[in-house]
């Protein structure tokens, strides 16, 4: 863990990328693996707005994601690609809340989609309401639009309380519109 602390100190270092995804993919221990994300991110963030693609990055963090199994780590990685602001990872972001394999891992997703607030999340989580089967997944929706500070939440909201198929997703849809100050 003291030499993935000691790599912060060489961001500029070409030789930093590959040996942090080494540690990532094939640490044994989950803390130091969570570390190596971790400075993963960091150099992400580092580098962003200096011109520097962070696609690399981005694709071996879905790399380390995709070969891994433990849960908390694939959380830990949705965490720190959740906070690249770069329209791939909030397309991974969006892909993953449409087509992850746990429940839990989709709810994070959808999570990060919804607290973002901004209209293109909102638009994301609109095509996620409409393709999504799962109950649950569209209640955790229909609370995420009705915290929205724009109109495309409070659209969605009506639309579903009027067409809905689903009964209670129409009378939660309602409620929430109830409570809302939007005239």
């Amino acid at each position: 863990i003291e030499a993935i602390a000691h790599i912060e100190n060489h961001v500029a270092d070409p030789g930093l990328l590959p040996a942090l995804v080494m540690i990532a993919q094939s640490a044994p221990s989950e803390k130091v693996r969570q570390r190596a994300i971790n400075e993963l991110g960091q150099v992400a963030e580092k580098t962003e707005g200096s011109g520097v693609d962070l696609q690399p990055i981005l694709t071996h963090m879905i790399s380390i994601m995709a070969s891994n199994q433990d849960e908390n780590t694939k959380t830990h990685i949705l965490a720190v690609i959740s906070k690249m602001k770069t329209q791939a990872a909030h397309k991974f972001i969006f892909k993953f809340a449409r087509s992850g394999h746990s429940k839990d891992l989709r709810r994070r997703a959808i999570y990060i989609i919804g607290t973002r607030g901004n209209m293109d999340s909102m638009q994301m989580l609109t095509e996620l309401y409409d393709a999504e089967v799962e109950q649950e997944m569209k209640r955790m929706m229909i609370s995420t639009f009705s915290q929205s500070k724009h109109l495309i939440g409070l659209e969605k909201l009506m639309t579903i309380a009027k067409m809905d198929n689903d009964m209670k997703l129409r009378m939660e849809a309602v409620t929430f519109l109830g409570r809302s100050k939007s005239p």
